[in-house]
C-alpha cells in the first residue's frame, strides 16, 4: 500500500507540475486561471487519469462550504486521502498540491458534500482537455 500511495502522490504532483506549466494549452472550463476556479476540471483530469493508470477508489468530492454558497472539489483516494491540486489558491503560502488525511478545511466542505468516481467530462471539449492533459503527463519527466 505504501508504495502504492507513492506512485500516487508521484503523478499527483507530475499533474500540479504538468498543470501549472501548461494549464493555458489545455481546453476545459477555468484552466486559464489555474489554480484559482480550476478545482473541478483539475480534480475530474487528475483522477480520470489516475483510473486509467489502474488506480483503485478514486472519487471526486465536491463540497459546498457550511456557511456560504463556496463550493470546492477535490479527489478522495481509498476514502480517506485528499488529493487536492487547487489547494493553494485558498492557501497561497502552501506549495504543490495539499495530499494527505483531510484537513479542517475540506472537513469545512462537507456539511453539503457528494462523491463520484472519477470520470472525465465527454463532451468535445471535456475529451479534447483529457487527451491533451494525457499527452503531457505521459511526455512529462
Amino acid at each position: 500500500m505504501k508504495m502504492l500511495y507513492e506512485q500516487m502522490k508521484q503523478i499527483a504532483n507530475k499533474a500540479y507540475e504538468v498543470l501549472q506549466k501548461y494549464h493555458r494549452d489545455i481546453k476545459a472550463d477555468a484552466m486559464p486561471l489555474f489554480p484559482k476556479g480550476a478545482c473541478m476540471p483539475a480534480s475530474i483530469l487528475l483522477g480520470t487519469y489516475l483510473l486509467e493508470q489502474g488506480f483503485k477508489n478514486v472519487n471526486i468530492a465536491i463540497g459546498q462550504e457550511s456557511d456560504s454558497t463556496q463550493t470546492h472539489v477535490w479527489i478522495i483516494w481509498n476514502n480517506d486521502i485528499v488529493i487536492d491540486l487547487t489547494y493553494n489558491q485558498f492557501f497561497p503560502d502552501f506549495d504543490g498540491p495539499y495530499i494527505g488525511a483531510p484537513t479542517a478545511f475540506h472537513k469545512n466542505y462537507s456539511d453539503n458534500f457528494s462523491s463520484s468516481k472519477a470520470e472525465c467530462y465527454y463532451y468535445d471539449e471535456g475529451e479534447k482537455a483529457h487527451s491533451k492533459f494525457k499527452e503531457l503527463m505521459d511526455r512529462a519527466v
